[in-house]
């Protein structure tokens, strides 16, 4: 099924440690009456407009995504947050209940590097993620926040909490990384929706109230890769091991060669 998908994003350079911006996203699957995909709404194509009174002028059939960012700069460290709002209803919120459609994500860091001393060399990234029930889900399937299949914006996709840490050691053509991953989602175990498949209808959520993360069947996991890569010139050596306590403490091993060209290879 083709879908269309509408950004809008603007960031402010308030100073040279500290960056702000906003962004909205809309995303659309359009239908004429015997089921084909049709082109994107031409209302949507405005780029000094929001999309969300655009979106509830059309009756609400899409879904829509607001949010909020920012960088703070300081002794090449860098703290980052960034709020998502899906739907939202600030009486609701006020009200304690854990409505459903309260639906909003969070994510918080710092990242940086070391260019002297002990920790010379060294860069690293630490990360935490909190994202509520039903989150990027919508009552078409196909308007999910989903490519191919698979979440958008979370690998894992909602109901969830997520902590992330990273060291990463880099000289000259040689790189190795150590990753840990702690997750703590609810996933549905019956015929009804607890919020953490983004691929699956709100509308076969289990109740209206008293949601919070985690709800259903609560499953936690660390993932743990270790990434070691040597790249001289145009060739590139790695070898990764990862082992998650997803699937009954899976692991994998991967040892290979493949070329690489060091004009347009930007790996982070």
């Amino acid at each position: 099924m083709t879908k269309w998908t509408v950004y809008h994003l603007f960031s402010w350079n308030a100073a040279k440690w500290l960056s702000l911006g906003g962004f909205e996203a809309v995303n659309l699957v359009r239908r004429d009456s015997l089921g084909n995909s049709r082109f994107v709404d031409l209302h949507y194509i405005n780029p000094l407009v929001f999309t969300r009174p655009v979106e509830y002028s059309l009756g609400s059939p899409d879904n829509e995504l607001m949010g909020v960012f920012g960088k703070l700069k300081f002794f090449k460290q860098t703290l980052f947050a960034q709020a998502v709002i899906d739907e939202f209803k600030i009486k609701e919120v006020q009200a304690g209940t854990g409505w459903w459609a309260n639906k909003y994500a969070i994510q918080g860091g710092v990242k940086g590097f070391f260019t002297e001393g002990i920790l010379k060399n060294f860069s690293y990234l630490l990360e935490a993620d909190y994202i509520r029930p039903y989150m990027y889900s919508h009552d078409d399937a196909n308007n999910s926040y989903s490519i191919f299949n698979q979440p958008f914006a979370n690998p894992y996709g909602a109901n969830l909490k997520e902590c992330l840490a990273r060291i990463k050691y880099s000289v000259k053509e040689f790189s190795a990384s150590l990753t840990v991953d702690y997750v703590e989602q609810g996933r549905d175990f019956d015929k009804y929706s607890y919020g953490g498949n983004v691929l699956r209808s709100y509308n076969t959520r289990h109740h209206e109230y008293d949601n919070s993360v985690g709800q259903g069947n609560n499953v936690k996991f660390t993932n743990l890769v270790l990434d070691l890569k040597y790249q001289p010139q145009f060739l590139r050596g790695l070898c990764i091991f990862s082992q998650t306590g997803m699937f009954d403490e899976n692991a994998f091993f991967m040892l290979g060669v493949k070329t690489s060209n060091i004009f347009f290879d930007n790996t982070f």
